[in-house]
């Protein structure tokens, strides 16, 4: 067998058999990797001479090349706020690509190259790939969507930030509604 899936704590000491080809990460940074340099230094020392490491991560901050937030943006408090929760928690979900680079580098990695990109929070990209990335983050984002904001926030508002149900709630529905908004033009860096 040439491919086998593997379930493990990243941030654990890894224990592989034999030199893997390829270790490819999406969407974990803060989650499942919550130590760069050691997941890296882990993924250099179990990789074949040759092995590739691929992280396709994202920024979690709302960004907008418009200024089109309001000034008072509640989609910018949701993001400031649930990332100093997270931080309380151990999940830096604010890693940039230039930070993973040079912790590529750190480990030993060599030719490192990084394709920084936007992922629209809406539908609101003139390119048809983009426009429907955003139409589908939209809809995960926004309850009366089918989407599940209140999921995504639960925990770290009132666990580690100590927010009531009903502050959160408020912040979650002013958000949703600026969310559903054709005039902003956020985005996260991917």
């Amino acid at each position: 067998m040439s491919l086998k899936f593997r379930i493990d704590d990243m941030d654990k000491p890894w224990v592989y058999q034999q030199p893997i080809d390829l270790v490819h990460s999406r969407l974990c940074s803060g989650i499942a990797i919550r130590n760069w340099p050691n997941y890296l230094s882990e993924a250099y020392r179990c990789l074949k001479p040759g092995g590739w490491v691929e992280a396709q991560e994202f920024v979690f901050e709302a960004r907008s090349d418009d200024d089109s937030f309001p000034p008072d943006s509640a989609i910018v408090q949701w993001h400031n706020t649930a990332h100093q929760g997270a931080l309380l928690g151990g999940c830096d979900m604010r890693v940039s690509s230039q930070q993973v680079k040079s912790y590529m580098e750190a480990a030993g990695f060599v030719n490192v190259q990084t394709i920084d990109m936007k992922w629209p929070m809406s539908p609101w990209s003139d390119d048809p790939k983009l426009r429907d990335a955003g139409m589908y983050m939209k809809a995960a984002i926004v309850r009366d969507l089918g989407g599940d904001l209140a999921g995504m926030s639960l925990a770290i508002f009132t666990r580690y930030l100590g927010w009531n149900i009903e502050d959160l709630e408020a912040l979650l529905a002013r958000a949703e509604e600026e969310w559903k908004r054709d005039d902003i033009h956020g985005y996260w860096p991917l």
